[in-house]
């Protein structure tokens, strides 16, 4: 199977696994490849259908990687000191979220505090049956998202 396809097939799984009310609410972007020097994978984004918060397409978001090298990821990525994040007034309080996750789900790891970027992900050296990378962000999306749509930004 292609990285494009596991990608299509753990956001249909997060999509079936999440609750009905809150799967309404979210919005699973095509997959799309990455090629930055050494990041090669394919990825796709989730993200609420509409907000006030601190989600963007581009700069806050749910993500599902696929990496060329065989391996993968789910997790949660932010850029709390973008202006399309609220700049910099939420910082304090992403960390917060994913650090507490991260301390009582142990097989996500979450950034350092302060760090520009503030990700909070569960990855695998080899791409695992759909199930497991698809109940990891189900979990996540599902603890998380209400916590995170409080953040409100003017935009």
């Amino acid at each position: 199977m292609n990285q494009e396809q596991i990608i299509r097939d753990i956001s249909h799984a997060v999509r079936t696994q999440l609750p009905e009310s809150l799967a309404v609410r979210l919005t699973f972007k095509e997959p799309d490849y990455l090629d930055k020097g050494c990041v090669k994978r394919w990825r796709g984004r989730i993200l609420p259908l509409r907000t006030k918060s601190i989600f963007d397409s581009a700069w806050c978001f749910f993500e599902i990687a696929a990496h060329i090298q065989g391996g993968g990821a789910v997790g949660f990525v932010c850029f709390p000191e973008n202006k399309k994040c609220g700049k910099g007034i939420h910082m304090a309080t992403v960390s917060e979220i994913i650090s507490r996750y991260a301390a009582s789900h142990p097989n996500f790891t979450a950034s350092r505090r302060g760090d520009p970027a503030q990700c909070l992900f569960s990855r695998y050296t080899a791409m695992p049956p759909i199930d497991l990378p698809a109940s990891d962000l189900s979990a996540l999306i599902a603890e998380t998202l209400p916590r995170f749509e409080h953040l409100l930004v003017t935009k």
